[in-house]
């Protein structure tokens, strides 16, 4: 709970273009990530934004595709909070947060039914159209939530797909044409290919605190937000998604200008990930 006085403190500290840790309304904490940091994993990475901290990885198995989609590759995702990352994020609730944030990831990257579109070529991932394709396990742990979570799940996981490798497969017809053909696995573990990341858009959340746009909200922010837009960018800056969570309207020109916020903000944002990236695998 937050009281009366704290709201009125964070809003008129936006209104003079000053936050609690010294920030502009337009300004993120600072970022650091790091990829590869688990060998059992296809591909993993571990992000910080300020006090949020999460860690995303993927494992990559062989499965048999949906009946709808039967030359597309599988996607599943979960996410998790560790006990230790915020007293709100304890038993159901918890787990209801969970599921709404690993839904929204989905969403943001999974095709239509028809393996149409999307963020993921999954059509790529197809090894035997109807029989065989490459399975991707996506999981997101929140070590420490102070803000923003949904923002540094969706860089995490970006990060994580893009470290991913895909083993090299070939069909091999059996000997008996009646018999079903193998599947034969490079066992070179220097063999592999990589997902395309580039169509991958980030979600960012815009608070409206008041009345004026914030990026990057900590924990106390956000519950002092009257509004919170979640604008899924691409590296280019085009929108592909828009969800609201609010207790109060939004006017079209605050709309227009929260929108434009997230647009200028994700290709920076994506840009200084990559950085701390390389500088990790250079380090």
């Amino acid at each position: 709970m937050i009281s009366r006085y704290e709201r009125l403190y964070t809003a008129e500290g936006a209104k003079q273009g000053l936050r609690a840790d010294g920030r502009n309304c337009d300004t993120f904490r600072p970022v650091s990530c790091s990829t590869g940091v688990f060998e059992q994993c296809s591909g993993s990475a571990r992000l910080r934004i300020g006090g949020t901290h999460v860690v995303a990885t993927v494992k990559v198995e062989l499965g048999a595709p949906t009946p709808a989609t039967p030359q597309y590759g599988r996607l599943s995702f979960a996410v998790d909070y560790s006990p230790c990352s915020a007293a709100t994020a304890q038993g159901r609730r918890g787990e209801d947060q969970s599921s709404e944030l690993a839904r929204a990831l989905e969403q943001s990257i999974r095709p239509s039914q028809s393996g149409k579109g999307g963020a993921l070529d999954l059509q790529s991932l197809c090894v035997l159209p109807g029989k065989t394709c490459w399975v991707l396990h996506v999981d997101g742990l929140i070590l420490n939530a102070d803000g923003s979570v949904l923002d540094a799940l969706s860089l995490a996981i970006k990060a994580a797909l893009g470290d991913t490798s895909i083993p090299l497969a070939s069909v091999v017809a059996a000997e008996d044409p009646a018999d079903q053909p193998e599947i034969d696995i490079d066992p070179d573990p220097s063999k592999y290919t990589r997902l395309d990341i580039q169509r991958i858009p980030v979600t960012l959340s815009i608070g409206l605190i008041g009345g004026l746009p914030v990026v990057d909200l900590t924990e106390h922010e956000e519950l002092c937000a009257d509004s919170m837009l979640h604008v899924s960018v691409n590296e280019r800056g085009r929108i592909c998604g828009i969800t609201q969570r609010a207790t109060s309207g939004i006017n079209p020109a605050t709309l227009q200008e929260m929108l434009a916020m997230a647009q200028r903000a994700a290709p920076k944002l994506l840009q200084s990930v990559q950085r701390a990236s390389s500088q990790m695998e250079t380090a």
